[in-house]
């Protein structure tokens, strides 16, 4: 047809050839986009139907957000377990407080009523879970209570 136009015999085989490379290039691009919208669709597809049962499992479970719930769950179980912690550690300060009153010679008879009085918000626990700083703690504890400790070979209390 080329050479019908005029056109001389080794240009239109360039031409043919220069349109064969194109069209061969255009062609591996179509089947290249091809696949590439096979593999998507085929994606989209698997998404859609993970999604569906998804939904159908909520709705199955009365539309409850399983994630949302685990979460608060969670959240309150963390809440408690701090709280049971907190009570721990301050029940370990007043047996170590009680423990120095004790030491102290402070009435064993009185021992819960002081337990159950004292703050110890204030004390701290060292590693081994006795009071930080004792020897304070010991004198506060001779001031306070020095009524209920008697006094040693005297018959009566300790005045200090």
């Amino acid at each position: 047809m080329l050479t019908g136009l005029g056109i001389p015999q080794d240009k239109a085989e360039r031409i043919k050839a220069l349109h064969d490379e194109t069209a061969n290039a255009l062609s591996a691009q179509v089947e290249e986009a091809r696949k590439e919208y096979e593999e998507t669709k085929a994606r989209a597809e698997e998404a859609q139907r993970l999604e569906a049962e998804i939904n159908a499992i909520k709705e199955a479970n009365g539309g409850k957000d399983y994630k949302a719930l685990y979460e608060a769950e969670k959240a309150a179980f963390d809440a408690l377990k701090a709280e049971q912690e907190a009570k721990a550690t301050e029940a370990r300060k007043r047996e170590a407080y009680i423990a120095l009153c004790r030491a102290e010679g402070v009435k064993a008879r009185r021992l819960d009523s002081i337990a159950r009085l004292i703050d110890v918000s204030s004390f701290r626990l060292d590693a081994a879970g006795n009071l930080e700083n004792p020897e304070a703690i010991r004198a506060d504890i001779r001031r306070e209570w020095e009524d209920l400790i008697p006094a040693k070979g005297k018959g009566g209390y300790w005045n200090g």
